[in-house]
This record gives C-alpha cells, structure tokens and sequence, in this order.
C-alpha cells in the first residue's frame, strides 16, 4: 500500500498488444486495471479518513495549484 502514497507502485502500461491468429491487436492490461481499482481504494480511504478541516485545506490547495 505505501508504493500508492509514495509513489513507488509502477502504473502498468494502459494497453498491450495481443496476437490473435494474424492479427496483432490492443487490449486493455488487465495489471492496469487492477492498480487503477487498488489506487483509487487507497485514496477513497485516505479522503474518508480526513478531518472536515484537513479536506477543505486541500480542496483548496488542489484548486489552485
């Protein structure tokens, strides 16, 4: 989980290529979309962990960075 905060997690590559019979074709890695789903668990948890006062602060900060 720390990889996600500090962010030493690698993103896999969004797509790979696949040959299927001739055809070489794109398809979504399946490693992608599974850190995609884990990254979004650590920041839904790290948001509902905040104080009201710590959230707005970074709203805040987020908005006009």
């Amino acid at each position: 989980m720390f990889g996600y905060l500090d962010g030493t997690a690698e993103v896999p590559v969004k797509e790979i290529k696949v040959k299927e019979g001739d055809k070489v074709i794109k398809k979504v890695n399946s490693d992608f979309t599974r850190w995609v789903t884990k990254d979004q668990q650590v920041l839904d948890y790290l948001m509902a962990t905040l104080t009201r006062d710590v959230l707005m602060l970074l709203i805040i900060l987020v908005k006009f960075w």
